[in-house]
């Protein structure tokens, strides 16, 4: 019976995992003796292809074969007829209408963030009298200021008290 895990030791074999899974592979494989053997057989198998295979290139003369019959390839010839045209390609330039709409919801929702920041973090307006007597009213109970006179005149604040 194969293991579950093979196709995902192909993959890390051919390096196509991420990090986290390659790990949990290794992991898996330390005590997976099928996918091991697994393992051992593609790198046998690729060590035996690159030492016993010459390497393969493909003829000049069918290299300009296909290039010509792609430079001939447009609608209305050969195998373009049956198959359908691609459709047309899009220009992926920064004037697109998917960058602008981002932008304007990007700036529109910075602009309501700004909005209500300003509308919370702003203090109250309150009327100039209770600003007034509430201040006199904290004045007053401080202990440097629990009388206060208006004068500094030591002529007038003298009697001033000899009276209270």
């Amino acid at each position: 019976m194969q293991c579950p895990e093979s196709l995902r030791v192909q993959g890390y074999f051919d390096a196509e995992l991420d990090a986290l899974s390659a790990a949990d592979i290794e992991r898996h494989m330390e005590s997976c003796a099928d996918c091991r053997a697994l393992y051992q057989e593609l790198q046998q198998l690729r060590t035996a292809m690159r030492e016993e295979l010459p390497p393969v290139q493909a003829p000049p003369e069918l290299r300009a074969r296909i290039a010509r019959a792609l430079d001939q390839e447009s609608p209305g010839h050969g195998a373009a007829e049956t198959a359908p045209p691609w459709p047309p390609r899009r220009s992926r330039n920064w004037r697109t209408g998917s960058f602008w709409m981002g932008a304007i919801s990007g700036l529109g929702t910075a602009a309501v963030a700004a909005a209500l920041g300003f509308v919370l973090l702003t203090p109250l307006r309150t009327a100039p009298l209770v600003d007034e007597l509430l201040n006199a009213h904290v004045d007053s109970l401080l202990s440097t200021h629990l009388v206060d006179v208006v004068s500094t005149d030591r002529h007038t604040v003298k009697p001033w008290f000899a009276g209270q």
